[in-house]
Formats: C-alpha cells, sequence, structure tokens
C-alpha cells in the first residue's frame, strides 16, 4: 500500500510538473506582451488550420492580433511580422540570425535534403553549386520546349472549345500544360498531359495524385512531434507514393546520362548534374552573391568568372564543389514540385482575374498584339519583349502575384542562441512567420487589396510601393531560385494565352477563389470560363 502511495503520489507529481512546464511555455508571448490566439494545452494555436485555408486565417489573425502577433506550433513559437523593416531584417540586414527554414519533424532521405528545408551550411555549400544552372542565358536553352508544350495546349483548347462551346474547366488544361513544361524543360520527357488517351500515363498520374493532399497527415505532419511521426510512419507533408515515383525517375534518368556521356540533354536535370564551382566560391562569405534577381545576370556568375580568370593557369589543382547524387535527385524532385503545382496556380488566378476585369484583358491584348504581332515567339526579339517592353502585361503579372502570392506563408527560424527582433528576445529554434499573403493584402501597403489593380505596379506609379511589402518569391540569399525560370514560363504562357484567346466568366464562375484547406501552397479550387478563340 505505501508503495502503491508512492506510485500515485510521483505520476501526480510528474503530471504537475509537467502541466506546469507546458503552460510555462505556451505563455510565452504573454509573458512578452505580444498579443496572439490562445493556445490550447500541447496542440498550440495550429490546429485551426485544418478548419479553414491558410491564407484566410493569416488575414484573419492579421486584423485581429496587428502587425506583430505570437502563436504555437505544439510548444514551438511562432512570431508572425508584417512590418516592413522588420521583414526586410529578417530577409536580408540580420539574414545570418534568421538563414533556417523551420526545423522538419519529418524525415525523408530526399526530401529533406533539398534547398528548401537544409540547414544553412548545407543549404549555402548547394545554392552556391546550383545557382550558375539558373542564369537567363542557360534557361533560355529551354524556350523551344515550352513553345511545344503550348502549342500542344493550344491544339486541345481547339478540340474542347468545338465540343463544349467553349465551356472549359481552366485548372485541368492549365496544370496539364505546366506538368508538359516541367517534364520536358526539367527531364526531356514528352507526356501531353492534356490528351485525354493519355490520363493513365504513370508520370501524369503520379503528378495529378501528388497534389490529392490528405489536410490530416499534412496537419500532423506539421504538428506533432518526431517520435509520434516516425511511429506513425508519416515521412512526408503529402502523399508519399507518388513523390518516391519522381525520386525514383530522377535516379532512373541519372543512371542513363552515366552510360551515355556522348549524348547530354539541354534539360534542368542535365544543367544540375553538370554544375560545379570551384571551392573558393562555395566559401565566399557574402552571401548577397547567391541572391537570384530578374533584372540581372546573378553576381555569382560574375564572381565565378572572376575566379576562372585568376586561375585558369591552377585549373588541374583547383579543388571542385559538385552536389552528391543524393542531393541532385532531391533538388530535381523540388523543381519538378515547384514548377508543376506553383506556376499552374499562377496562370490560373491570372486568367480567373482577366475573365472578370474584360477592360484590363482587352488593354493587355491591345498591348501584345501592338508588339508582338508577326514575330516568332522562339526568337530572342520575341523573349525582349515579353521580358522587358511590356510595362502592362508585367504589371497584371505583378498584381497576379500580389493578390495570389504561391505560398501564403515563407517560414524562418532563428538560428542563433540569443538574438532580439524588434526589441523582442527571441531563442534558437523560434519560428518566424512571413506572411506573404496577409502583407501584400495590408491596407496600409496596398489600399483597397481585394482589388485587381495592374495600375499599382505601372512604371509611373512604383513611387506608391512600399519597400519589402511584395516578396512573392521571398527576398535575400534564400528567396526562390528558381524564380527566373517561372518567371519565363509565366511571360512565355500568358503572353501566347492572352494574345490568341479571349476569356470570360460563365454564370456559374465563382466571383471569388476558394482555396484548399490544410496547406501553406496557394491552391484554389476548379472553376470554368468561356474561351473563345482570337481571330
Amino acid at each position: 500500500m505505501i508503495w502503491f502511495l508512492t506510485l500515485e503520489s510521483l505520476i501526480t507529481i510528474t503530471s504537475t510538473v509537467f502541466y506546469l512546464y507546458v503552460q510555462h511555455k505556451q505563455r510565452l508571448w504573454q509573458r512578452l506582451g505580444i498579443p496572439g490566439p490562445k493556445p490550447i494545452f500541447l496542440l498550440g494555436t495550429d490546429h485551426e488550420l485544418g478548419r479553414q485555408s491558410w491564407p484566410k486565417l493569416t488575414l484573419e489573425r492579421y486584423r485581429q492580433y496587428g502587425k506583430i502577433f505570437g502563436s504555437f506550433q505544439l510548444l514551438t513559437p511562432i512570431l508572425t511580422i508584417h512590418e516592413p523593416e522588420l521583414i526586410q531584417q529578417v530577409f536580408i540586414k540580420d539574414f545570418r540570425n534568421y538563414a533556417n527554414r523551420m526545423e522538419l519533424r519529418t524525415y525523408h532521405k530526399y526530401f529533406n535534403e533539398n534547398l528548401f528545408f537544409t540547414d544553412i551550411d548545407k543549404w549555402k555549400r548547394m545554392r552556391a553549386i546550383i545557382s550558375p544552372s539558373f542564369t537567363t542565358g542557360k534557361i533560355r536553352s529551354t524556350i523551344p520546349m515550352m513553345n511545344q508544350c503550348i502549342d500542344q495546349l493550344f491544339e486541345h483548347f481547339e478540340r474542347n472549345i468545338q465540343q463544349s462551346n467553349g465551356h472549359l474547366n481552366v485548372r485541368k488544361f492549365i496544370m496539364g500544360l505546366t506538368m508538359d513544361v516541367i517534364a520536358a524543360t526539367g527531364f526531356s520527357t514528352a507526356i501531353n498531359s492534356n490528351d485525354s488517351t493519355n490520363v493513365q500515363d504513370s508520370f501524369v498520374e503520379m503528378g495529378m495524385a501528388l497534389f490529392r493532399q490528405n489536410i490530416f497527415q499534412t496537419i500532423l505532419a506539421i504538428t506533432m512531434p518526431k517520435f509520434l511521426l516516425r511511429l506513425l510512419r508519416i515521412r512526408l507533408f503529402f502523399n508519399e507514393k507518388p513523390y518516391n515515383y519522381f525520386c525514383n525517375l530522377v535516379i532512373r534518368l541519372i543512371q542513363q546520362r552515366k552510360h551515355d556521356n556522348d549524348q547530354k540533354s539541354a534539360d534542368i536535370l542535365q544543367l544540375i548534374l553538370d554544375a560545379e564551382v570551384d571551392d573558393d566560391v562555395i566559401n565566399d562569405d557574402n552571401l548577397d552573391n547567391l541572391i537570384i534577381t530578374m533584372n540581372n545576370e546573378s553576381n555569382q556568375q560574375s564572381i565565378i568568372n572572376e575566379n576562372k580568370e585568376k586561375t585558369k593557369n591552377l585549373r588541374s589543382t583547383l579543388a571542385k564543389g559538385k552536389l552528391t547524387e543524393t542531393e541532385v535527385i532531391a533538388n530535381s524532385v523540388l523543381l519538378l514540385i515547384a514548377g508543376f503545382e506553383t506556376t499552374s496556380s499562377i496562370i490560373v488566378h491570372c486568367l480567373f482575374e482577366m475573365a472578370w476585369n474584360p477592360t484590363i484583358q482587352q488593354r493587355c491584348y491591345e498591348e501584345l498584339q501592338a508588339k508582338l504581332d508577326g514575330l516568332d515567339y522562339n526568337s530572342h526579339e520575341y523573349f525582349d519583349i515579353i521580358m522587358h517592353k511590356l510595362p502592362y502585361f508585367e504589371s497584371i503579372i505583378k498584381e497576379t502575384l500580389r493578390k495570389y502570392p504561391p505560398c501564403s506563408i515563407i517560414p524562418r527560424s532563428v538560428s542563433v542562441d540569443h538574438c532580439q527582433l524588434n526589441g523582442i528576445p527571441l531563442q534558437k529554434n523560434t519560428i518566424i512567420h512571413l506572411p506573404t499573403h496577409a502583407v501584400h493584402h495590408c491596407e496600409d501597403y496596398y489600399p483597397e487589396p481585394e482589388k485587381f489593380l495592374p495600375e499599382r505596379f505601372m512604371p509611373e506609379n512604383r513611387h506608391n510601393l512600399v519597400p519589402y511589402t511584395y516578396f512573392p518569391f521571398g527576398l535575400g540569399p534564400r528567396n526562390c531560385v528558381g524564380m527566373r525560370f517561372a518567371y519565363q514560363e509565366l511571360h512565355y504562357c500568358l503572353s501566347r494565352l492572352l494574345l490568341n484567346y479571349h476569356f470570360e466568366t460563365l454564370p456559374e464562375t465563382p466571383s471569388m477563389l476558394t482555396f484548399v484547406k490544410g496547406t501553406p501552397i496557394m491552391q484554389s479550387l476548379p472553376f470554368d470560363l468561356r474561351i473563345t478563340k482570337r481571330c
């Protein structure tokens, strides 16, 4: 009896201590005077993500709690910031303090080794090696393949417009297009996703299955402890079968290319396989050299050229940095996923706005028609015009990315033991949320944020834009390495679509888009538009 009472007392004391520990952890923001949603014991505040979409939730929280608020992922504190100065501090000024993304609780051999999730040391090395593969010059080599995929889409449009009187599920066709583009430009694989006789093709089937997310699994992967995820055998945010399919596909392609060195494909996989830089470039401490920009070639490339010139007589003795095979596979599959889903969503959202704003669509068409009429879309002149000389068309793309950024939240993690942000003390591994969608919809930075107004980004209005309040692909050294490729694809797909087709709403077309719940990716539910070919 005495033993039993002692055990009972021990359990009581242990439970009490654990309860007090959790309470202490989850009162962090309260002690610091930071507003935010009230956490549920152990679960924190992220349980709400399963009930509504991330864009809607982040916007509601901003309007309720202000531009700085705290929340919890289980017991891990999250600080969400909307202030431009703080966004600049996290992305750029104090980048080294916030260099890591949130630590993954799941583990997959390839998923954990891609650029998006690796820690600062691995990321810096991989980024230095991969960045020169994404210069404008190298990406331009994929333009003929992109245009072949767009030609295929137009053939499907012609057939289906006649069969359905122009009533088409836009998302279905555009997802097929971007899947074709990433298969062709990334892996030299022709698949023709929109071909109705091709629906059982493994690439198409697995590509579609990849984003049929199980919301419950996604929430568990984000919030549950590592030991529980291992116990439940949850290794990814999304469906593991299609992800493993693409990993195995890349492995097979790499093996084929190892045995066929004489014939190299001009695709992204080959660029990544061939990527190498001198070790002194990898060890260069200036992280600004790794930033991908739209207007100029990256500084990284010029540094590489300078180093080559300085050491051309010592080439045989220089150590080279290359990706491991695991890193090649991990980053190739990452680019496939990002290039398929996010790009298709941006195009779909743009066409949705064009249909609801016929005046904007007509003005865009007239600008495109005046500058591009009669040009070969594979020519250098076509590229130069659509990328640099169509201010209204460019403003439409930017406004689409403002209103519908690819990802509603960009996470960072405090990577040093002690730091302060706006006077708030932060411990290592505290998560920083930079809520792209909420910042892009802040009335202080974008008046009438729910309206689609390309004029915001016209050259004569740029002085009204608040710096560091627009970051659809992130900012600073860890911005999206595939940004140039994404912009090129957006410019080619949208310029040719808007030049050749007119988009209108139908009675059943929603006036506002609804987004999939349980994911930070801005993936809208399907809708129909009327599509007619321009004369």
